[in-house]
């Protein structure tokens, strides 16, 4: 009972050392942490603040470059012409210009 315990934490020392290699911010301080670890509970307790979110559209979006079209959109920046452009240059310039100001899906 006592070896297939130690041999769950040790994997999951493996498996947590992976996940945080894997997004880049596995340091030696963080590996020795990992590697001193005595419970199960410790190790997750380390790995926690490098744990992937759930996965929502919001996320996939931003996944996807669409953060600067929602901060338009919501306001927070601005349009890169203004009403009076729109009525100079029409409709159809002004998406053409709108669409290339925002990234390719």
């Amino acid at each position: 009972m006592a070896m297939e315990k130690f041999d769950k934490l040790e994997v999951r020392k493996i498996t947590v050392s992976a996940a945080i290699e894997k997004t880049g911010s596995l340091s030696d301080k963080l590996k020795a942490k990992i590697h001193e670890a005595k419970t199960l509970a410790e190790v997750e307790d380390i790995y926690l603040p490098y744990k992937a979110k759930r996965k929502t559209r919001a996320s996939e979006a931003r996944n996807k470059g669409l953060q600067p079209l929602a901060d338009m959109l919501m306001g927070k920046t601005t349009l890169p012409f203004t009403a009076q452009d729109v009525e100079s240059m029409g409709p159809v310039e002004a998406a053409k210009k709108m669409s290339s100001s925002c990234p390719e899906v």
